[in-house]
């Protein structure tokens, strides 16, 4: 069987490129088409978490598993160095808006 399509598909292809040698553009493009409708695209395939094989039917659902499980995940809680530097950062801009606001009324102090 795989001879025969071989020997199909060879044929067509020098088909092919005896219609482009003669310029008869329209023959060898319908014989390319007819070359690339003859063969099918294989899939990857798609295995549930035990390595089993998905029909087609379940490839959706093993798709939405898949990703149920990479989206929704428990959160990690913040490590103590992060929340440590929150903290020295909320510092920050507090002293940064007093700063702010002393020099806000000490310039309104000297204007008036």
């Amino acid at each position: 069987m795989r001879r025969d399509k071989h020997a199909w598909a060879d044929g067509k292809a020098t088909e092919a490129e005896l219609a482009l040698q003669k310029g008869q553009l329209n023959d060898a493009f319908a014989n390319f088409r007819n070359l690339k409708a003859s063969f099918f695209h294989i899939s990857t395939l798609i295995l549930d978490n035990n390595g089993n094989l998905v029909s087609d039917k379940g490839k959706l659902a093993r798709w939405n598993e898949c990703y149920s499980q990479l989206f929704n995940c428990q959160p990690v809680p913040p490590s103590m160095e992060l929340e440590d530097e929150a903290k020295v950062l909320n510092l920050t801009r507090l002293l940064t808006a007093v700063t702010f606001q002393w020099q806000k009324k000490l310039q309104q102090h000297s204007e008036g």
